[in-house]
């Protein structure tokens, strides 16, 4: 080395910087407005995400609305008094008075309207004899009709304390103290629609044209093909079962303009008269 040359000079040693760790009291350094658009973007995710989300909020709120009306509504029907039952409205009555209907039907003032058993009144008023059929009908007025049909009579029975008046079943429903009039009297072993001799006669008196229907007093019965029709002048028809009824008829007709005391007709084909 020559005398006029110096030695290079040592760079002192320095330490690479370390960044200081982040901790809970350091500031965040800002983020520039794009990085801030990215996140947002990355966040609220494509826009046919954004779609389904929207249709989904929408779908629950309709959901919401329709089922806070729903219970309005069944409020209204089951739990409020304003469709509830407020009175009773009784039709079709002869004999029977609307308040024996009433009392019959016992219908629970109050109720609401969907909740009434309308069958169960029909069966408590079916109960008085006279009632042949029944129907129970509700208004939205809060008024529950009940329509009665009254069993009409077209014949009597002994009874001991009058007479039974019995209608085109063969059901007995009311005793009177007088026969009324045009009624003719039923003789057979029991008047119940379970007695088939009951149930022939009178089904053979029903289906008699009126003129003729109106001559007979007394119509029996041993079985149901053996029915004998008494007329007001002591004369006898053999009418035999129910069947084939309006040609018996046609074939009575013009016997009884000849003279005899026992008619019968019960071979309509073979007719008698003795």
């Amino acid at each position: 080395m020559s005398a006029t040359q110096r030695p290079a000079r040592r760079q002192p040693h320095r330490p690479a910087r370390r960044r200081p760790r982040r901790g809970a009291g350091d500031p965040t350094p800002p983020r520039s407005a794009a990085a801030r658009r990215g996140r947002a973007t990355r966040s609220q995710g494509s826009p046919a995400d954004r779609v389904a989300r929207g249709r989904r909020r929408r779908r629950v709120a309709i959901a919401v609305v329709a089922l806070a009306g729903v219970g309005g509504v069944l409020w209204l029907l089951l739990g409020s008094s304003l469709f509830a039952a407020r009175q009773v409205a009784v039709e079709g009555t002869v004999e029977l008075s609307s308040q024996q209907v009433g009392t019959a039907a016992q219908v629970p003032i109050g109720t609401p309207l969907l909740l009434l058993d309308t069958a169960t009144i029909e069966s408590r008023v079916q109960q008085l004899r006279r009632v042949a059929t029944v129907e129970v009908s509700r208004s939205m007025t809060g008024t529950v009709r009940i329509t009665v049909s009254e069993r009409t009579p077209v014949a009597v029975a002994p009874s001991g304390e009058g007479v039974a008046l019995v209608d085109a079943t063969a059901t007995s429903f009311a005793t009177v103290p007088e026969v009324p009039r045009g009624l003719p009297e039923l003789r057979v072993s029991r008047v119940s629609p379970e007695v088939p001799a009951a149930r022939a006669a009178v089904q053979v008196l029903t289906e008699l044209p009126p003129g003729l229907r109106e001559r007979v007093k007394v119509v029996s019965a041993r079985s149901s093909a053996d029915v004998v029709l008494r007329l007001g002048d002591d004369r006898e028809v053999h009418w035999g079962g129910p069947s084939q009824s309006a040609r018996k008829t046609a074939v009575l007709g013009p016997l009884l303009s000849r003279p005899g005391d026992v008619y019968d007709v019960s071979s309509p084909q073979l007719p008698t008269i003795s």
